[in-house]
């Protein structure tokens, strides 16, 4: 059987360095691997930032959700005796979860504001940018949504209200 000429001048190379020689690698062959990690670092940090981005806007379109139904379940659970409700302002990019029929009449006492990233618009088709659940019933004041853009081309999310308070997160 004969040998193929390039496994034969491997087998002469690996003998060449058992006859004497360190065992390692050379120079230019780390230099060779070091470049190779370096372009394919510097390729791949795109694909990760725009992952990251991906990942934030979806956090946060879940976030709105979270908020919408823990609004309703406040005022489902008749917790302080009253409705809670959302009002989303993105001016100042912030959601607040409040106590009360309106956010002009709340109590203000129990508000929770969470922020969102400058990057990202909330939008919603609700009067004054804000939606009640009553108290004991969870029924929302209105059917509508809230939409939300992030700033690649393409990520849109919306969270849907009906009039029965089911609330849904489409992508």
């Amino acid at each position: 059987m004969r040998s193929l000429p390039l496994l034969s001048a491997f087998y002469s190379c690996r003998s060449a360095r058992r006859a004497g020689q360190p065992a390692g690698f050379t120079l230019i062959e780390l230099l060779v691997v070091i470049a190779l990690i370096g372009v394919i670092s510097v390729l791949a940090v795109p694909f990760i930032q725009s992952f990251q981005s991906s990942s934030d806007f979806y956090t946060q379109a879940h976030a709105i959700a979270a908020t919408l139904r823990r609004a309703q379940q406040q005022a489902a659970s008749g917790q302080g005796a009253a409705g809670w409700g959302v009002q989303i302002n993105d001016a100042s990019k912030e959601l607040t979860l409040y106590q009360g029929q309106t956010f002009a009449t709340r109590d203000a006492g129990f508000d929770q504001i969470e922020t969102y990233r400058n990057a990202f618009v909330a939008t919603t088709d609700f009067a004054q940018n804000e939606i009640s659940f009553a108290a004991g019933s969870g029924l929302p004041s209105a059917s509508g949504s809230v939409q939300f853009i992030g700033p690649n081309t393409g990520e849109q999310a919306a969270v849907l209200v009906n009039a029965v308070g089911k609330i849904e997160l489409q992508r």
